[in-house]
């Protein structure tokens, strides 16, 4: 479980450091998390909680920290985008 998020923060950041405005750099981390889930069908079955059938997930899993984190990653990218006027902001990932 903690592998697949890790995972995807490695895909985030390399996606994300392929560079362009903030348009190129969603589109880049999209391209790469769904290249990603096509292809660990399973594990990101498991590895996702609220989409997982009833027991296959351990009941004291704690992931949450690692959820936040990528999240925090890619609102990063808006909030620096918003600094640099590529969005408006009145825009917020959090709303």
């Amino acid at each position: 479980m903690h592998e697949a998020h890790d995972e995807r923060y490695r895909i985030l950041r390399e996606a994300a450091a392929r560079g362009g405005d903030i348009r190129a750099q969603l589109e880049s981390i999209l391209a790469a998390l769904f290249d990603f889930f096509r292809g660990n069908r399973e594990l990101i079955r498991i590895s996702s909680p609220p989409c997982s059938p009833p027991g296959e997930v351990p009941v004291n899993l704690s992931y949450a920290d690692k959820c936040a984190r990528n999240f925090e990653f890619v609102h990063s990218l808006i909030k620096n985008a918003q600094k640099n006027g590529e969005l408006t902001a009145t825009l917020t990932a959090r709303s």
